[in-house]
């Protein structure tokens, strides 16, 4: 699922949820109604903001994947992206690891190596971490 469609998908399902009588202040008087309906909407102000913040990762993460097969050469790139990509692509790679199991760090590493050093080429390939 593309990170458009999987952000469509959950602004409706957030939309949808909105539309539920726990949410919504129809009896004034009720004090305690209100103070849940208060709760579960910040719970969902979260859920919008998440929603949105994984868009924007996943769909960069998608740029970085087809930038590389462009035809624009990595030394033609702006600096902040090609410092990006390099050498501080390296502290995401950091942390990546730190996440993964022991059985799953050299092949990681080794295909997140592959995609750095691939910059020398004309033809490369970028992290999607890097971002």
């Amino acid at each position: 699922m593309s990170a458009k469609s999987n952000f469509i998908s959950r602004i409706k399902g957030l939309h949808k949820s909105l539309d539920i009588e726990a949410v919504m202040d129809k009896d004034l008087r009720n004090h305690d109604h209100n103070e849940i309906a208060r709760i579960i909407r910040n719970g969902l102000a979260v859920v919008g903001f998440a929603a949105l913040e994984d868009f924007i990762k996943t769909r960069c993460s998608e740029i970085a994947k087809e930038i590389g097969t462009t035809g624009v050469r990595f030394d033609h790139l702006p600096e902040k992206l090609k410092d990006a990509f390099t050498f501080e692509a390296l502290t995401a790679l950091a942390y990546q690891l730190s996440l993964k199991e022991k059985a799953e760090k050299i092949s990681y590493t080794q295909e997140q190596s592959a995609k750095i050093a691939s910059t020398i080429n004309s033809t490369y390939e970028l992290s999607d971490h890097a971002l």
